[in-house]
């Protein structure tokens, strides 16, 4: 009976510890990387599970509970306990202040010069004897972001043409940035034989300019977001490095009407008078500081809604299409597509019969036009859908947030 007993004990470690196995690795796949709660919250719910913060169940609780920290997004390392005893997973804690947010739907202008220039094309160099393309020989490519020739940085296409044609033709070291790299490589100028001074052979450009919609402003700090997306270069695709930036008002003037295959846009002019300053350009949208409200800002603060509380539904879209001012447009909210990804978070359809025959739904110019679910920011509109003008891709406003937070 002992011996019985004795392998029945044993088959019964074995199977707790092939569940406790089992449980580790549905835990690791089907549990978050990241939770998100509000400062003071004592549980995060997420549909099958609850994850007490008021005790143990999540470490170092305290730390984030009563920070002071005036910073709209605080971080922190927590473990995910069962029954706050067994640990099944380390995540990151994302805790928000309860800050009220004034919501945009304003167009802004933005007047945006670059640190470095970015390489927009490759060319030739029309020498006495023959063509070549000295950059391409380096193995530049467009796309990439020259920081520094010989030791100098370069912000400006005077710059680089200045470093070239002093450099009589004698090789010169380039430093350029692609993607997340830097490479250093030998650039060996060629003498044009109908300009008669040395060039590069290579395309660049120090600056950009256009119109967006303001998602949100913190009322005390006078800090905002637009866009949702970061300004690109237009032929390259690269996200433009930012050196500065000035942020103006627009007039909205003409509208160009989407339709499907041909993206609509927003036509304004800017204002001369400079009301902001850029911080950054980020994949997640533009972030700067305003020193005034700009003109049609008039809606009162709202909370925010996290990702967990965006819902397929009815949502509302603040956005400005005329002289008018900000107006608020009916919405369906149609998909949730991935709640771990920085951007392009969930698909919205316009669905309210003005706005779709003044622009055929989403146009550029719309982007960072604020989405309001419930009475709460939860998000805002970032790309359209080129087929469906109706339809577009939306930002979590809690990424937008996160992004502002971490450039505090």
């Amino acid at each position: 009976m002992g011996k019985i007993k004795g392998k029945r004990v044993l088959a019964s470690l074995v199977c707790l510890l092939i569940a406790c196995m089992v449980l580790y690795g549905l835990a690791d796949r089907m549990l978050p990387d990241e939770l998100s709660a509000f400062r003071g919250e004592t549980k995060i719910k997420n549909g099958f599970y609850t994850v007490e913060v008021k005790d143990t169940t999540i470490e170092a609780v305290e730390a984030f509970r009563t920070t002071e920290t005036s910073s709209t997004c605080y971080k922190t390392g927590a473990t995910l306990k069962l029954f706050g005893v067994l640990p099944l997973k380390t995540v990151q804690v994302n805790i928000y202040s309860k800050d009220m947010l004034i919501p945009g739907g304003i167009p802004f202008g933005v007047k945006l010069y670059t640190r470095g220039v970015v390489v927009v094309g490759i060319s030739q160099v029309q020498g006495v004897s023959r063509g070549r393309s000295p950059a391409g020989e380096a193995g530049i490519e467009k796309g990439d972001v020259i920081l520094s020739i010989d030791e100098q940085d370069v912000n400006t296409v005077q710059d680089v043409s200045k470093i070239i044609e002093d450099s009589n033709g004698q090789p010169v070291t380039v430093i350029l940035q692609r993607g997340n790299q830097k490479k250093e490589v030998t650039l060996n100028p060629e003498k044009c034989s109908v300009e008669k001074r040395y060039k590069c052979g290579m395309w660049i450009r120090d600056s950009t300019a256009g119109i967006g919609t303001v998602t949100f402003i913190k009322p005390d700090t006078m800090e905002f977001g637009g866009l949702g997306h970061g300004i690109c270069d237009s032929d390259t695709g690269t996200l433009m490095p930012l050196m500065r930036g000035n942020v103006v008002s627009v007039s909205i003037l003409d509208i160009v009407k989407g339709s499907e295959g041909a993206p609509g846009e927003l036509k304004g002019s800017f204002d001369s008078v400079q009301i902001g300053s850029l911080l950054a350009n980020t994949s997640r949208g533009v972030f700067g500081t305003l020193t005034e409200l700009p003109k049609g800002t008039k809606m009162n603060a709202l909370p925010i809604g996290l990702k967990d509380e965006v819902q397929v539904g009815e949502a509302t879209i603040y956005t400005t299409i005329n002289g008018k001012g900000v107006r608020a447009y009916t919405a369906k909210i149609e998909k949730i597509i991935d709640k771990d990804v920085e951007t392009k978070n969930f698909i919205i359809r316009v669905t309210d019969p003005a706005l779709i025959k003044v622009t055929g739904g989403i146009v550029q110019g719309m982007s960072g036009s604020p989405i309001v679910q419930n009475g709460k920011i939860i998000g805002a509109v970032t790309h359209v859908l080129v087929n469906e003008p109706t339809k577009g891709y939306g930002i979590f406003i809690e990424n937008m947030l996160k992004c502002l937070s971490d450039l505090s």
